[in-house]
């Protein structure tokens, strides 16, 4: 009877004291982590480099755009503009290409544009053209040609600014700096919307050869807006037209246009 007495008072002691002990054991020494407290610090720590080097990123680009910029005449107004480089591309792929446009055509338009510019400001900061006032090239923002700023762009897009600033944005910043060169030398990247098919010789053009500027397949221009346009105006209409362009036409109407001539590229060349 005893020992049967003896055993429940046991039982009932551990019943107390073994809660008791996994309490204890539920407060770890704080000067030893344990596995998983290791790991939320270095989550943590990685994290937080993560956020430093974002914003050192974000620091280092802001750095660098405000020592770059392009000096514009900007006809409209007749002042030099200074304009931040992201700022100017941000405008200039604006004016050259649809805000709704596909990003990577954004992109190719940003870094032919800023091949382009940088390498007019380049030429014109070495050999000024005194025509420009000191400035690096030209724009006329009131027609919309070459550079306008975030205010024209709202003005114009209205109620389609954000939608479409939101699209052309990241675009042009995703690609911000990167330049077409050959030899260690930015290229005349030059551009148009449409060719016939297939792009413009540089001699066709200008009579001298680029490297960089040789006829390619481009088929897809066939389905560009404004490939194909049809106009339809009386002699006297085409001959006020011709005259606008410093050509005399007179005579029989029959014999103002002769055999159109072609380059190899299909491009009008008389």
């Amino acid at each position: 009877m005893k020992g049967t007495v003896s055993l429940f008072v046991i039982f009932f002691i551990l019943l107390i004291f073994v809660p008791c002990i996994g309490l204890l054991a539920g407060h770890p020494d704080p000067a030893k982590k344990s596995p998983t407290s290791s790991a939320s610090t270095v989550i943590s720590q990685i994290s937080s480099a993560a956020t430093s080097s974002a914003a050192v990123s974000k620091t280092a680009n802001s750095a660098k755009k405000s020592g770059r910029s392009f000096r514009i005449l900007d006809k409209t107004s007749g002042r030099i503009l200074t304009v931040d480089e992201l700022d100017f591309l941000r405008g200039t792929v604006a004016t050259e290409i649809s805000p709704d446009s596909p990003p990577e055509a954004l992109k190719a338009q940003t870094v032919a544009a800023y091949t382009y510019y940088a390498r007019l400001r380049k030429q014109n900061r070495q050999k000024p053209d005194s025509s420009l006032q000191g400035a690096d090239f030209s724009c006329e923002t009131g027609k919309w040609l070459i550079y306008v700023t975030n205010d024209q762009m709202k003005t114009r897009w209205k109620e389609n600014y954000t939608k479409y600033y939101d699209n052309l944005a990241p675009a042009v910043e995703s690609v911000y700096g990167k330049v077409l060169c050959s030899g260690n030398q930015l290229i005349d990247a030059t551009y148009y919307a449409i060719s016939s098919g297939q792009t413009e010789n540089a001699t066709a053009v200008w009579g001298s050869a680029s490297p960089c500027l040789v006829p390619v397949a481009s088929p897809a221009d066939i389905y560009a807006p404004g490939y194909l346009t049809t106009v339809k105006m009386s002699s006297t209409q085409f001959q006020s037209a011709a005259a606008a362009l410093g050509c005399t036409l007179a005579g029989d109407a029959a014999n103002w246009v002769g055999d159109i001539q072609r380059t190899d590229s299909g491009t009008v060349s008389s």
